[in-house]
């Protein structure tokens, strides 16, 4: 039998677990149609077609985040192999350039030294960044696409992007495929 809960004046240590999951879906789903009911008038022409595609999309791109796509476990390895590979050349280059800089390696995936290294060491404007209401230093995509403004800088800040993006293309493939060979 239902139970009516009037959350108006709700206690929620009085709920069970089952019963507070119940009232949370509950109120996402009443304040999700409420919403709706109000921008859904608003829709123009366009807005109303955009909206209506990406409605039609759900159900698709459920199933196939759901279903996952299937891999070539013999691609994904020679990928991996060549993604490897570049991101061994493009260290080194990294060390290089390091090495002429500040005399020393630099780890591309470190932060703090990418702070020490274009900020402090070869004098290039600091780039600020507020994260969770604090206003601290960055060597985020953002901040390194600034810092290749510098010609002098720019291709050491290409590298490290370069490095990052193969690092993240080989963390894809070498943790994105589950045991059924299927990337979700």
């Amino acid at each position: 039998m239902a139970r009516i809960i009037n959350t108006a004046d709700l206690e929620p240590s009085s709920l069970s677990d089952l019963e507070n999951h119940n009232v949370y879906c509950g109120l996402d789903s009443c304040i999700t149609h409420e919403v709706r009911g109000k921008v859904h008038p608003q829709l123009d022409e366009e807005t109303r077609i955009i909206y209506n595609f990406e409605l039609a999309l759900q159900a698709p791109v459920l199933e196939m985040m759901l279903r996952g796509l299937l891999t070539d476990p013999y691609e994904v390895s020679r990928l991996l192999s060549i993604y490897e590979k570049r991101r061994e050349r493009i260290h080194s280059i990294i060390q290089r350039y390091a090495s002429v800089i500040w005399g020393g390696p630099l780890n591309p995936a470190s932060p703090q030294q990418l702070i020490k290294f274009f900020f402090e060491t070869m004098n290039i404007p600091k780039v600020w960044i507020f994260d969770k209401g604090k206003r601290r230093l960055s060597t985020n995509r953002e901040a390194l696409e600034k810092v290749q403004q510098y010609r002098y800088a720019r291709p050491i800040a290409t590298a490290v992007l370069a490095y990052r993006d193969m690092a993240k293309k080989i963390g894809v493939l070498k943790s994105g495929v589950d045991d059924d060979g299927r990337m979700r």
